[in-house]
């Protein structure tokens, strides 16, 4: 595969495909750099003629570092979050949308199909509200709403999401606690075998990994409190993919997420839980693709805008 990167206001971008395929941006969940994306799921789409469009979200991979927020204030940080209180974060989930919004500038994208992953999911919807004509699509995979009615994630998982390996940890010690960490929420179908997985932990071990990023950017999305309410103002055709096994996000969340965008599909999928594998990518890249296409030969950015702006006047 050969892959072309960029680096945009300092967010590191990789593209793959044909130049003139319509885009397609790959937003990864927490922590996660753009080399998580299964090679499968990447050129399955190439395959279907689509230009795919990867990147570092900021505090991951070679993006910048926001290193303000350190391991030591993190419980004090997510304690204030919970309670309602607000709380100055190096950044929060609008100014990682925001970054998606750059990239498109700087890539000369007048729209693109947005694919969105856990938080990389929540990203993708605050783009698709706010800057509706950039928009053809919406994919949000083992996502959330933010509606503060669903039930939390599981605390025993959180916290382990949140762990970072010893400082004085070894390469194969940080290789250990990658995997042991991730390889929980795979759910009971679409598995990672240990060659697999290991591959991955030393990609990101090898590109920088930041195991404190990952609080960062969930406190990034707690900060983001009013992100529920933009849902309503989607227009985008979306597709809500969520997997039956996920442990990190329940189902009543992907499902709560397509009833609170306007004619929004949701798929589960049994057996699926919280990880893109290669086992998973096939599943995906056809549902992916399908409602790209569709939604391709029906987007009209000028149409789009119109509406908006009526329904902006509306209220």
């Amino acid at each position: 595969m050969t892959t072309r990167s960029f680096s945009f206001n300092g967010i590191e971008v990789a593209v793959d495909g044909p130049d003139s395929g319509y885009p397609v941006i790959l937003c990864m969940g927490a922590g996660e750099q753009l080399t998580h994306w299964p090679e499968e799921l990447v050129l399955g789409l190439v395959a279907h003629g689509f230009r795919v469009v990867r990147f570092d979200a900021r505090d991951t991979g070679l993006s910048p570092r926001y290193e303000q927020l350190r391991e030591d204030d993190f419980p004090t940080v997510f304690a204030r979050l919970v309670a309602g209180d607000e709380v100055l974060l190096p950044y929060t989930l609008i100014d990682m949308a925001n970054d998606i919004v750059g990239i498109m500038d700087g890539l000369n994208l007048a729209a693109a199909h947005l694919v969105g992953v856990s938080l990389g999911g929540m990203q993708a919807q605050i783009v698709a509200a706010r800057h509706p004509e950039r928009v053809a699509s919406l994919t949000s995979i083992m996502s959330n709403s933010g509606n503060p009615a669903l039930p939390p994630p599981d605390p025993e998982i959180t916290a382990k999401l949140l762990s970072a390996s010893a400082p004085d940890a070894d390469d194969e010690a940080r290789i250990e606690h990658f995997i042991a960490i991730r390889s929980g929420l795979a759910g009971s179908e679409y598995l990672r075998d240990a060659t697999e997985w290991r591959a991955a932990a030393e990609r990101s071990l090898a590109r920088g990994a930041a195991p404190a990023s990952t609080p960062r950017q969930i406190a990034a999305s707690l900060a983001t409190r009013d992100r529920y309410s933009m849902l309503a103002d989607i227009m985008a055709p979306t597709l809500v993919i969520h997997g039956a096994d996920d442990p990190v996000m329940p189902v009543a969340s992907g499902v709560d997420t397509a009833n609170t965008i306007t004619d929004a599909r949701c798929i589960v999928i049994p057996g699926m839980g919280h990880d893109v594998s290669a086992a998973l990518a096939p599943a995906l890249v056809a549902l992916i693709a399908e409602h790209a296409a569709a939604a391709s030969e029906s987007f009209d950015p000028d149409q789009v805008r119109k509406q908006s702006n009526v329904y902006a006047d509306q209220n």
